[in-house]
């Protein structure tokens, strides 16, 4: 079994998790100490979802933090219609891997509505080899039961300020 420790040294990088940039303002985390040394990775999926916030103040506030995360965005490795972002997103290998780990979170979760988000943001980071970045417990069984290296924050965290961080 791979441990934190083992996933982090043979991760080619860490794509965050729209949960991340939440708990960050939550915890009053300054985005720009985030570890992992340039290894940050976004896609346009978590900006949006950012955006979506209601509450203007926290939206501001989240927004703010996005920005101050050391990240780098790329694009989703699939498009769906009415999410994903002419530039931002591949139109994906004929494999069905979207469709089958959106298949397989949607009876976990009772289906929410940001279910096939959740999954661009998933299979990027599987097929990239990125770990991902959240604490989205179901997200994080279906990214794992599909070949991916989910990590908790708060492992995330540990292992980044293990690493020279």
């Amino acid at each position: 079994m791979l441990t934190q420790p083992m996933l982090a040294a043979m991760a080619k990088g860490y794509m965050l998790d729209t949960t991340v940039f939440n708990h960050v303002l939550r915890d009053g985390m300054d985005a720009q100490t985030l570890p992992a040394q340039g290894q940050l990775f976004v896609t346009h999926v978590q900006l949006n979802e950012l955006q979506a916030t209601k509450d203007p103040n926290k939206r501001a506030q989240l927004l703010a933090v996005f920005a101050a995360a050391p990240s780098q965005q790329v694009p989703t490795e699939s498009a769906m219609w009415d999410v994903s972002k002419w530039d931002e997103a591949k139109w994906g290998i004929d494999d069905d891997l979207f469709e089958k780990m959106l298949g397989a979170l949607n009876p976990r979760n009772g289906s929410k509505q940001n279910n096939s988000r959740d999954i661009l943001i998933g299979e990027t980071a599987i097929r990239k080899e990125f770990c991902l970045v959240t604490d989205d417990a179901d997200l994080s069984d279906v990214v794992r039961d599909f070949g991916g290296h989910p990590m908790r924050l708060q492992d995330f965290l540990a292992v980044g300020h293990g690493c020279g961080r």
